[in-house]
């Protein structure tokens, strides 16, 4: 795979966007060929992270651009107090599975309760009782203290305490 470039001009606002060069295929180090098989894969697994560090960073990097072009030239869709921006293309784009007529930056609202305020209506109102419920929540430090003070034995805070295995897998350093 040979690295391309290339350029769109978009004709009203008279800049250029560049796409980012596609990077090269990482393959397996052939100058080191005495490495074990476990190092020769961990070498190639650490290089096909990087690769995806960097092809995350360029997705990202061509989502702000596209989100520019459409704040830029997207036509207005939606309601006014939540507008949305589409840029519809004349044909279909298509890569691979993906096939699109278009891309939008869609408004999206979402709601969520000040609990301040409401605690403030709920007490001027009174509506304790209605609106409020008393949760019972085991307290482990409680536990752990009544444990130091001898009121629960070592055994009897033991028998608490369940364990659970699990791996991870963990590349070593120097």
């Amino acid at each position: 795979m040979t690295p391309r470039s290339y350029t769109a001009v978009m004709p009203d606002a008279r800049r250029r966007i560049s796409r980012p060069k596609e990077p090269e295929p990482v393959l397996w180090d052939e100058a080191e060929p005495e490495l074990p098989v476990s190092a020769r894969t961990t070498q190639e697994y650490l290089k096909l992270r990087v690769l995806k560090e960097n092809v995350e960073a360029q997705v990202d990097a061509m989502k702000r651009s596209l989100m520019e072009m459409l704040a830029a030239e997207g036509e207005v869709e939606g309601d006014e107090k939540h507008p949305h921006r589409v840029l519809t293309f004349p044909e279909e784009v298509s890569a691979g599975k993906y096939s699109v007529s278009g891309i939008k930056n869609e408004c999206r609202v979402t709601q969520s309760l000040d609990e301040v305020a409401a605690l403030a209506l709920i007490k001027e109102k009174g509506l304790e009782a209605e609106c409020l419920e008393t949760i019972v929540v085991l307290n482990e430090d409680g536990l752990l203290a009544a444990n130091y003070s001898k009121v629960i034995t070592d055994e009897e805070l033991a028998s608490l305490y369940s364990n659970s295995e699990s791996h991870a897998f963990v590349l070593v350093k120097k």
